[in-house]
Formats: C-alpha cells, structure tokens, sequence
C-alpha cells in the first residue's frame, strides 16, 4: 500500500469529532492516528515475538529432557536472538520523531511510511513462526537430525528479521543528518 493510502485509509477511519480536530490542527490528528495504528502493530509484534518465545522455552526444555546436549547451546542462542528482537520492537520510538530532521514537522505522509514499513515486518513473524513449527514438530518425533536442521533454519531467519528491524532505522534517518 502506498503512503497515500495509508493516510486516506487513517482519514476513513477517523470518527466525525477526529475530522473535524483534524482539519481545524491542519492534519496534526491524522499524524497522530498513525502514530496510534504504528505503536498497536508494533506492540502486537511484540506480543507475538513473547509468544514465539514462551513456546521456544518449551522447545528448550524438551530437548534438555531427551539429553541432547548438542542442541542445547543452539536453542539457547535462538532464545537469545528473539529476547534481542523482542526489546527493540519493544522499545522502538513511538512517533519517530529522533529519526527525522527535527527542525520541520513529521508529516502523514514520512508517518505512513513508516507503518507500511511496520506492517511488512509481519512477513518476518509469520515465517518465525513456520521455522518454529517445524521444530516443534520434529522434537515431538524425536528426529533430532531435523531438530539440528530446523534450529539452523530458525537461526537464519531470526538473522534476517533482525536486520530487517535494524533497517528500519537506517530506512527513515533523515538524509541531512
């Protein structure tokens, strides 16, 4: 979608007293609607990133319990890795303001792209997930070479997700500064 959708959708699902707000504050209440929609999507990745770890620590101590102590120092390092993603998501700055050049206003447009950049980090999630599937299901059947596999697989992809979100900062810096 395009930053100009974006904005359109945020117009269209503004009530009547957010309009009005909006078109006496010359597009102040669309800004902050974005930034609203941006924080909610970021704090769902958030839930979910908890969610994708709550359930790695089962994985975990599943396998510490079949004593596969190769694994071991694998998993761990993917606990680590999504606890990592999980506070800069976590602690991402609402509202941008630290990346754009402070002298002007954020405008709808530059806070749009920045949530469409947002939405699409949830590509990233969904595929955590499948890798973590994965590997809960070979240690349900106790394959441990698919285990190995299916950590090296979700390393990857947490390696990925994680520049991803580096990106993202990289992505919306001002060019003057």
């Amino acid at each position: 979608m395009s930053e100009k959708e974006t904005v359109e959708k945020a117009k269209e699902e503004q009530s009547w007293m957010s309009k009005i707000q909006d078109s006496l504050l010359l597009g102040k209440g669309t800004r902050e609607d974005l930034k609203e929609f941006d924080m909610q999507l970021r704090e769902d990745y958030h839930k979910e990133l908890s969610d994708l770890r709550k359930r790695w620590e089962e994985i975990y101590l599943e396998i510490l319990e079949s004593k596969q102590p190769s694994l071991n120092r694998k998993t761990k390092t993917v606990i680590q890795t999504l606890d990592r993603i999980q506070e800069q998501v976590n602690r991402a700055t609402y509202g941008y303001a630290p990346l754009f050049n402070r002298r002007g206003q954020i405008e709808s447009n530059e806070l749009a792209r920045v949530f469409n950049y947002d939405k699409e980090f949830g590509e990233y999630l969904v595929r955590l997930k499948e890798s973590e599937d994965n590997v809960a299901k070979s240690v349900e059947e106790e394959d441990w070479d698919a285990v190995s596999d299916g950590i090296n697989s979700m390393k990857k992809v947490l390696d990925s997700t994680e520049k991803r979100w580096k990106e993202r900062e990289e992505y919306f810096r001002s060019k003057e500064m």
